[in-house]
């Protein structure tokens, strides 16, 4: 559901429209509201225009309603969504062709079974498929539950902590700025972070919000953020703007995620198109020496 680019860009056209409707001062009934459902009106009212929402955004727009500041947060929501989506189009366009030389290299194999008398190339594409599933599978598992060994992995170590770092900022800005206590919003952000080991080292800023200190002291003793964002926030937090610093944050670590993304995408779609071209000609070789024997017999 949410790796498809078709829902992320309804969920931002229906999010933009509430935005535009509650500032026109349309009544909640009138765009699907419902007041039963109390402070999570928003995402009961999304829910019936079929738009699925994350634990993140049910407890943003929570928030903002709670503050009266839902429409600035339905259209950040909206902006993350398009995002979503812009990304996920690019890894398709990257992918699609690989795979389909893959796909048709498959097909061509059984087609020449007869002749050529073997699967090795199928055996060989659906071998290799699923040996990156299982070995993407276990590297995200040791990022989910390990230790800090993952941070030193080449291009995955970084990409992952950026990765770890956005819905804490995302969900730590649209809490604070709807008007949550902010230890309270870090604890909630916190919970978001899908990595262990990031969420550790957030744990020394939750302790130091507890004793009264400031975020930034936390996060610079605990490291747990990229020094990008502890300086943003540590000077929004001195100079009083520490919700812009957060948005700003969250932009920049976000950008440089999907570029990094981007980045890997394109070496494993050079990798998996080699490998295809590679399995390609290992067909078309079998046929004609296997047809050329048959024809000289």
């Amino acid at each position: 559901m949410f790796w498809t680019t078709s829902r992320h860009e309804h969920a931002a056209l229906q999010m933009d429209d509430v935005a535009s409707g509650l500032d026109a001062g349309l009544p909640l009934a009138m765009l699907g509201g419902d007041d039963r459902d109390g402070e999570q009106v928003l995402a009961g009212l999304l829910q019936r225009r079929d738009v699925s929402l994350s634990p993140i955004e049910t407890s943003a727009l929570t928030a903002a309603w709670r503050a009266g500041r839902a429409p600035v947060a339905l259209r950040r929501r909206a902006q993350a969504r398009r995002q979503q989506a812009r990304f996920l189009r690019g890894l398709w366009t990257a992918m699609r062709y690989p795979l389909l030389v893959l796909f048709s290299t498959v097909v061509a194999s059984f087609c020449t079974y007869a002749v050529v008398g073997h699967l090795w190339a199928v055996v060989a594409v659906v071998g290799g498929l699923a040996f990156v599933g299982l070995g993407s599978l276990w590297v995200w598992r040791t990022m989910r539950h390990g230790g800090e060994g993952w941070f030193r992995l080449p291009l995955l170590g970084k990409l992952g902590r950026d990765l770890g770092e956005i819905p804490y900022l995302e969900t730590l800005e649209a809490l604070y700025a709807a008007g949550v206590p902010l230890p309270e919003a870090h604890r909630a952000a916190q919970a978001t972070v899908p990595f262990a080991a990031v969420q550790r080292r957030l744990a020394v800023a939750d302790r130091a919000l507890q004793q009264g200190r400031r975020l930034s002291e936390g996060l610079a003793e605990g490291l747990g953020l990229h020094p990008e964002t502890r300086s943003l926030l540590a000077t929004g937090e001195a100079s009083g703007q520490l919700e812009d610093a957060l948005l700003r944050a969250a932009e920049r670590r976000r950008a440089v995620a999907v570029a990094a993304t981007e980045r890997l995408v394109r070496w494993s779609g050079g990798l998996l198109y080699a490998a295809a071209a590679v399995v390609a000609g290992y067909v078309v070789l079998s046929f004609y020496s296997s047809f050329a024997a048959l024809r000289w017999r």
